[in-house]
């Protein structure tokens, strides 16, 4: 895609990383590791069951509230894509 942020939720942007280069080259740059954890953990942490509560509320279809549950789900339980998705957040000058 040329442009991954086009359709956020939209396209499959996976890709293999090696998280301890990652880290390794971020350090080298001058940036602090804020955050390295499962993807499931990182997003409850960060209140995807509010947002998804705000967004289910604002929805009149039985079917639409469904489909958000459903994605939500996939994304915070262990045997879903939580089990093998990682979130690295680093942060420079802050």
């Amino acid at each position: 895609s040329e442009s991954v942020l086009n359709a956020p939720g939209e396209q499959d942007i996976t890709s293999t990383i090696d998280w301890t280069e990652m880290k390794e080259i971020g350090r080298e740059l001058g940036f602090e590791l804020v955050e390295f954890e499962r993807q499931d953990r990182f997003l409850l942490s960060h209140g995807l069951l509010e947002e998804l509560e705000l967004m289910i509320a604002e929805v009149e279809s039985e079917a639409e509230r469904m489909r958000l549950r459903t994605s939500a789900r996939e994304m915070i339980l262990p045997s879903g894509m939580a089990g093998s998705f990682q979130v690295l957040v680093q942060r420079k000058g802050i």
